[in-house]
């Protein structure tokens, strides 16, 4: 008796057709990447965002903005034999300073001069001629302040039709303080000025140069000459 055939797989792959099955592998793989193309997007802006934080982390940090310096104590430049002239709108000298040496303070804002002369002229076009041991002035040059063995003369001016004859004056003392602007004499020790023939003298004074008004305080002495005949 011959053997029944087996009823195995055999017998049912051999009814598919060869074609398709070469063909389910690649539509397998189409249909693979259709789904995995539809989040390609998003993965890609993923790996993005990675990659930037990723470089983010690796930059060094922003450097701090540099602390502002404290003004220098010190001079900012130093001039020998100095000599400096401001001239007005009409070119009329109204300021010289020249001196044996210059200090310049830019964190103070000031200049300092040793062994100083000093010429001005102020509002009313009247000159002053001052010498001193130092000189300190704001660099806007409103302000002078002379110290040590300070000497500041002020030339007679004949009579206007406006103004009263005014004879030489001369101020001396250890400390004095210009200011150009209100064109006034300030000092705030002894003081010895002779106008004309006559001397005073005082502890502090104050000398409005415009109005020609004179103030003295603490103890006042004057010596007052005699008219002359």
């Amino acid at each position: 008796m011959n053997p029944r055939p087996s009823l195995g797989p055999a017998p049912l792959l051999a009814t598919v057709p060869a074609r398709a099955l070469g063909r389910d592998p690649a539509r397998l793989l189409k249909r693979a990447w259709d789904h995995a193309s539809l989040y390609l997007p998003v993965i890609l802006m993923g790996l993005l965002a990675l990659g930037s934080y990723w470089i983010i982390g690796q930059s060094p940090a922003p450097a701090e903005p540099p602390a502002a310096r404290a003004p220098v104590p010190g001079p900012g430049a130093v001039m020998q034999d100095f000599l400096l002239r401001d001239f007005g709108p009409d070119g009329q000298l109204l300021l010289k300073i020249e001196g044996v040496q210059l200090h310049h303070y830019p964190g103070a804002a000031r200049l300092v001069v040793e062994q100083v002369r000093l010429q001005q002229r102020d509002a009313q076009g009247h000159l002053s001629f001052a010498q001193a041991d130092r000189l300190e002035s704001t660099t806007d040059r409103t302000v002078h302040r002379l110290s040590g063995n300070v000497v500041l003369l002020r030339p007679a001016r004949a009579a206007t039709a406006t103004q009263a004859a005014v004879p030489e004056q001369e101020f001396r003392s250890q400390a004095l303080t210009l200011y150009t602007q209100a064109n006034r004499i300030e000092s705030d020790q002894p003081v010895e000025i002779r106008r004309g023939t006559h001397l005073l003298r005082a502890q502090r004074m104050r000398y409005d140069q415009s109005t020609g008004q004179l103030e003295l305080r603490g103890q006042v002495r004057a010596t007052l000459a005699p008219p002359a005949q």
